[in-house]
């Protein structure tokens, strides 16, 4: 527990400016892939997911921003994103260890996949916890790639009110 929150401590002391506000909501976006491990790895309803974390997040005065692989976005610009972040939103796996960056209190909504072989995977509640974030992880029976955003609004707002 003490080396992952060092290891956190560590990583935000280099930021240029460190920042004590909380202003953007990321939504990871991964690139598809032939692999069929990596293929469950981004939304499907990512342009309407995307849609509604806008307009959610325009109500608190939070901006979105898209966090994308390719091009995979310079590491300082990537922590900067990351400590900035109010909520993070993403599928299981998704480019999530740069949480590691983020501020106590922030949240982590991780949409998690059923695999029948071993199951929910729920590892980055663990890091979540350590970190002191907030976390949530919607699971349907659809796949974690399938959710849909009116299925993640409730979950957003929720957030928004507590």
């Amino acid at each position: 527990m003490f080396t992952t929150q060092l290891a956190s401590m560590y990583a935000k002391r280099i930021l240029s400016n460190p920042v004590t506000k909380r202003d953007k909501i990321i939504l990871i976006k991964r690139s598809s892939t032939d692999d069929p491990f990596e293929k469950v790895r981004y939304f499907f309803n990512h342009d309407s997911i995307l849609a509604m974390l806008q307009e959610e997040g325009q109500k608190h005065g939070l901006e979105v921003f898209v966090f994308r692989d390719d091009p995979i976005p310079p590491f300082n610009v990537t922590q900067e994103m990351f400590n900035r972040a109010f909520m993070v939103v993403a599928v299981h796996g998704a480019g999530m260890t740069n949480i590691i960056h983020t501020q106590p209190g922030s949240v982590l909504i991780e949409a998690v996949c059923y695999k029948l072989d071993h199951g929910i995977v729920l590892a980055y509640s663990i890091l979540a916890q350590l970190l002191g974030l907030r976390y949530h992880a919607p699971f349907y029976r659809e796949g974690c790639n399938h959710l849909t955003a009116e299925q993640l609004r409730q979950q957003v707002n929720n957030f928004f009110e507590n």
